[in-house]
């Protein structure tokens, strides 16, 4: 059995407790760092969200995990953009040569780069499904249509976990080589952080396009498929702080427990809300 780490402030979030949602106490997330801090943060304030939210009253645990997982892979991309501008700030340390320094930098950028452009292009299809799903759309085959664009969009979210996850590892591997601890750079960014739109991640990509040198201390991102590891979560099998097999907690709510990356019974629009 795990260790005890104290029970959840159930009176903080009251609509998911009844709901019998799963809920972190603070020593739960207090116990570890990185992404996996910020996840736990996140699905408390989003499951009590979602479960004061009328639209959400007749959906199953299952369906708001669901959501939730969903809404953390639309949030990471702008932690993980932000992560990335902050470690670029950083100064290098003398340890690795120039060529080297420039390779770690250049995954960074072409992994946020695809991480970007991944994101876009979810946030595309979704307006398509939102278009298909209006009632006076009367176009043939609406329902073998909608099943089959949800099905796209599940495929579409774990290609954007995937680019995510190559992201982290390129960011770990740049944290190394600078002499930087990447938990204290997350540690000090906002959970709160603003969905990105569309507008706002093609704004990021039109300011990573240009570099073609990239700089020490330069502002921008690109991505990452090296090796590296720690504060992550899980989408590609990674060992340590996962955000997953969170059904194994003490001190919860009493619900099942969805994992991070457990997903609804399909991709509905209302995961993709940029508002939050």
């Amino acid at each position: 059995m795990g260790k005890f780490l104290g029970k959840p402030d159930l009176e903080s979030f009251p609509n998911a407790a009844k709901k019998g949602l799963k809920i972190f106490s603070n020593q739960q997330i207090n116990a570890v760092s990185g992404y996996e801090r910020l996840y736990r943060l996140f699905w408390n304030r989003k499951a009590e969200e979602l479960c004061r939210n009328p639209s959400f009253a007749k959906w199953s645990k299952t369906a708001i995990t669901g959501v939730i997982a969903t809404e953390w892979s639309l949030k990471k991309t702008a932690l993980l953009s932000n992560h990335a501008t902050r470690l670029m700030d950083y100064e290098s340390s003398t340890s690795d040569t120039n060529r080297k320094r420039k390779q770690k930098a250049d995954t960074v950028y072409q992994g946020s780069l695809s991480m970007l452009n991944e994101h876009k292009n979810l946030l595309r299809l979704d307006e398509e499904l939102r278009n298909l799903k209006r009632p006076d759309n009367t176009t043939r085959n609406k329902k073998k249509k909608i099943s089959a664009m949800e099905d796209a969009m599940q495929a579409k979210i774990s290609e954007l976990k995937k680019r995510q996850e190559a992201l982290r590892k390129g960011l770990e591997n740049m944290a190394k080589e600078k002499h930087v601890q990447n938990t204290d750079i997350v540690k000090n960014m906002d959970v709160n952080t603003t969905q990105l739109d569309s507008a706002s991640i093609q704004e990021l990509i039109n300011t990573i396009m240009p570099q073609d040198d990239v700089g020490e201390g330069c502002s921008g991102s690109k991505g990452p498929d090296e090796g590296g590891d720690s504060d992550s979560e899980q989408e590609v099998a990674l060992p340590v702080d996962s955000e997953s097999d969170l059904s194994g907690e003490e001190g919860c709510s009493g619900a099942r427990g969805e994992d991070e990356e457990a997903e609804s019974d399909r991709a509905q629009e209302v995961n993709l809300n940029v508002d939050s």
